[in-house]
């Protein structure tokens, strides 16, 4: 739920858009912080690039 909600808050909210999550009860363990920072890093790139990011990892190996 925190990385639905911080891509979500990222990018609606630059639109413009009111996020107000609603929290589903659920079994799940949290997702890790590591992904969140991910997410929502690729978010803030997404906005202002209009660029993802997915293949960033592949040009970094070198094997665009």
């Amino acid at each position: 739920m925190r990385r639905a909600r911080i891509v979500g808050e990222i990018v609606l909210g630059s639109r413009g858009i009111d996020v107000k999550p609603v929290s589903v009860p659920s079994n799940q363990p949290s997702e890790p912080l590591s992904k969140v920072l991910r997410d929502g890093s690729r978010a803030v790139l997404w906005v202002t690039t209009g660029h993802t990011g997915a293949g960033f990892s592949r040009s970094l190996a070198g094997h665009e």
